[in-house]
């Protein structure tokens, strides 16, 4: 009896979903080399737990006043944000969304800009 052969799986990117080999956390090499948004954004309050977020190179580092434990983590495919703007988010687990509370203020943080409030 002979062993049936499989296909080998097509392993995507998370950001641009395309087929890529040498996947690092998940991202192929031109969605690793874009410029990823470092700064603080304000959300609008429609009574969920988290009305600000803290992120460094397009990952959330902190959620204030709560929920830290759930955001932290999280990937955030927007390059640039302006108040207004809803986020595109791949949470921790896997799962690509968008945030359902627009962006109200926007901090950014860069190395020679200096901070940029909108």
């Amino acid at each position: 009896m002979r062993k049936q052969k499989f296909p080998k799986p097509i392993v995507t990117c998370v950001i641009c979903h395309q087929p890529a080999d040498g996947l690092v956390n998940g991202e192929c090499a031109r969605c690793r080399s874009r410029g990823k948004f470092t700064g603080t954004v304000e959300l609008e309050d429609h009574g969920q737990d988290f009305l600000q977020w803290k992120i460094e190179d397009g990952v959330v580092v902190d959620a204030k006043p709560f929920q830290r434990w759930v955001w932290k983590g999280t990937l955030v495919h927007n390059d640039v944000i302006a108040p207004g703007d809803i986020l595109l988010i791949t949470l921790r687990w896997g799962d690509r969304t968008t945030l359902k509370y627009p962006v109200t203020k926007v901090k950014v943080r860069g190395n020679r800009e200096g901070t940029c409030i909108l």
